[in-house]
Formats: structure tokens, C-alpha cells, sequence
């Protein structure tokens, strides 16, 4: 039987809840559900680097100089130069780790307010997208492909597929929501608060493998 609406949806797993497998099908059910908004998204984000390639002179000209001021690169080697140089030695550097558990405390946020905010006003998912596909495109026309390049391997695609997907999910939680308020059913707020945070959790650990690649991997990777 096909699944319609957030209530029904959610009614094939309510009784099975307590254990965790079942909520992690919950959210496969509901990326599924959600595919057509995914490639939406996708293009979305495509259309974002777009305009960042075309507007990045204009837009953000100093940017360049801003990012490749030594002393905002702080003590490790200055990650924003276009000739970039990763050291292998910095891997024993302790401060390498608290960067890592920065990033990935960052980036918790944000998904974070992606599925509680975006969630509850869905045009918050697209402006994310489009804001971080133009930010992707501004790099790329500043600094070239070799920073970028620098910038987005290994952890990049694992950090775009799951603000990607996260978004996908965070706006389809909302219509469906949206869809049982209309019904005056009560529990629609119970309902996406358990989706959203099964969602969310889903996503930390991927969060933390992007930040261990960003700063760890790519040492290893591009390190001399």
C-alpha cells in the first residue's frame, strides 16, 4: 500500500518506535518520499554555484584577501592559500583536534536548525542550499580549481550529500506537517519532533566522519 501524508506515514512504524532500527526506517522511508524534492535541491544547489561563479568578482571581492591574511589561518599551516601546503606533522598537533571538534560542532548546528527550523518554515532548506552552492561557486571563481580542489576532497561530497539530503527531509517533514495541522490534528508537533530528531542523529555520525576528513584526511591526502 502506498504512504500518503505525514500521520499514516508515520502510523506503520508507531508501534514498533522503542527500538532503533525501526526509526531508521522511518527516515529511509521519508528520503524516499522525499526524492523529488532531493533533485530539486540538487539542481537548486547547481544553480547556487552558477551564481557565485558569475557574481564572486563583484560580490565578494575582498574575500581573497580576507581569507589568505595569515593571521586569520591562525597557527597551522594557512588553509585558504590558493598554493595550498598541508604538513603530515600536523597531525600530532593538538590543536588540530579542537578544530576538528569545532567543524563538527558547527556543523551540528547547522543541520540542526535545518530539521527543527527548516522543518517548521520550509523555505529555510532551499535558501540554505542555494546560499551554500553560492558560497561553493564564489571559492571556485576566486581562488581556482586547485583550492578548491584542496577544499572539497575527501570530506566534501559526504558533507554536501548529507546537507543535501538532510534539507530534502527537513522540507518534507514540513508540508506533511503543514498537511495534518490542516486536519487539526494534535499531535503533528509530537510526531515531527521524534521524525526530526531520528533525522538529525542519523546525521551526526556522518558529520563527524566529514570532520575527521576534512582536517585528517586531507593531510594524509595532499600532506607533505
Amino acid at each position: 500500500m502506498k504512504i500518503h501524508g505525514f500521520a499514516r506515514s508515520h502510523e506503520r512504524t508507531r508501534g514498533s518506535s522503542s527500538s532503533g532500527w525501526p526509526r531508521v526506517q522511518r527516515v529511509g522511508i521519508i528520503l524516499f518520499q522525499a526524492r523529488y524534492i532531493l533533485i530539486s535541491l540538487v539542481f537548486l544547489f547547481a544553480i547556487g554555484v552558477a551564481i557565485g561563479v558569475r557574481t564572486a568578482p563583484a560580490v565578494v571581492s575582498g574575500l581573497s584577501k580576507e581569507i589568505l591574511t595569515p593571521a586569520v589561518a591562525g597557527p597551522l599551516e594557512p588553509v585558504f592559500f590558493p598554493n595550498i601546503t598541508y604538513r603530515k606533522y600536523e597531525l600530532l598537533d593538538r590543536k588540530l583536534v579542537l578544530r576538528t571538534g569545532v567543524q563538527f560542532l558547527h556543523n551540528a548546528v547547522v543541520i540542526g536548525l535545518l530539521f527543527y527550523a527548516g522543518s517548521l518554515i520550509t523555505f529555510i532548506p532551499p535558501l540554505l542550499i542555494l546560499f551554500h552552492g553560492w558560497v561553493a561557486g564564489a571559492l571556485f571563481r576566486q581562488a581556482g580549481w586547485q583550492m578548491s580542489l584542496h577544499r572539497t576532497i575527501p570530506h566534501g561530497p559526504i558533507e554536501v550529500s548529507v546537507l543535501l539530503c538532510a534539507a530534502a527531509v527537513a522540507t518534507k517533514l514540513g508540508l506533511d506537517a503543514y498537511k495534518t495541522l490542516l486536519k487539526r490534528d494534535r499531535s503533528w508537533a509530537v510526531h515531527l519532533l521524534k521524525d526530526a530528531t531520528s533525522a538529525y542523529l542519523l546525521c551526526l555520525p556522518w558529520l563527524l566522519v566529514s570532520a575527521l576528513l576534512e582536517n585528517y584526511g586531507t593531510r594524509l591526502l595532499w600532506g607533505t
